[in-house]
């Protein structure tokens, strides 16, 4: 799921120490344990983390990328992109630039899925969440939204305390994971490899996040 190896081969190829390469983003010690398949830091350390050895989110979070996008998509990717790099207020000033009148139904999609994301992920308001999802039509959306959908509910149920509904939302999008190849330009296919592996960090199975 994350390239922790390349990132690794590339520190030391610099010849950098963790210590030299943290210095002024995160701890030694946030940076050893992702290392050492123990924890991963977030969006906003790994960014700076990889610029600094000249490597990209891609690099370590592989996507595929494609230059053909509506004004409206790429809004909706800077938007996905503001919320890896927890920039609310980027986050909010892309949305609110959104044409909603416009908008495709694949680009609703991703409109309801980046609120939704915003609102378990970051805020962390299961009621609100609930709300959300109530006006979400799960049966619109495309393979790739649904299994980004899937991987912010399996978050959801874990934030609420329904473990087993969690445990089956993470298997059912990790099972089709595993076999999902699309050319994703939306920032999803991050945004997923992400959620699954933070959510094997919260159980504590670190080395099947860094798998």
């Amino acid at each position: 799921m994350i390239n922790i190896e390349k990132f690794i081969k590339t520190r030391k190829h610099l010849r950098i120490s963790q210590v030299t390469l943290c210095a002024g983003i995160c701890t030694q010690a946030t940076l050893s344990k992702f290392e050492k398949h123990q924890q991963i830091p977030s969006f906003e350390i790994m960014v700076a983390l990889c610029e600094r050895i000249g490597l990209t989110l891609n690099d370590v979070f592989p996507i595929a990328v494609s230059s053909h996008q509506t004004h409206n998509e790429k809004l909706l990717t800077q938007a996905l992109r503001a919320l890896f790099y927890q920039d609310v207020t980027q986050f909010k000033k892309n949305i609110e630039q959104v044409a909603l009148d416009k908008m495709l139904d694949k680009e609703l999609s991703t409109y309801q899925i980046a609120k939704y994301f915003y609102t378990v992920i970051l805020l962390q308001d299961d009621s609100q969440a609930k709300k959300l999802v109530s006006h979400i039509d799960i049966a619109c959306f495309n393979q790739q939204y649904k299994l980004l959908f899937y991987a912010i509910t399996s978050h959801y149920y874990y934030h609420c305390g329904q473990f087993t509904k969690a445990q089956q939302a993470f298997e059912d999008v990790w099972r089709h994971q595993k076999s999902n190849a699309v050319n994703d330009h939306t920032g999803c296919q991050e945004a997923i490899v992400y959620l699954l592996a933070e959510y094997q960090m919260l159980m504590k199975n670190y080395q099947v996040a860094m798998m």
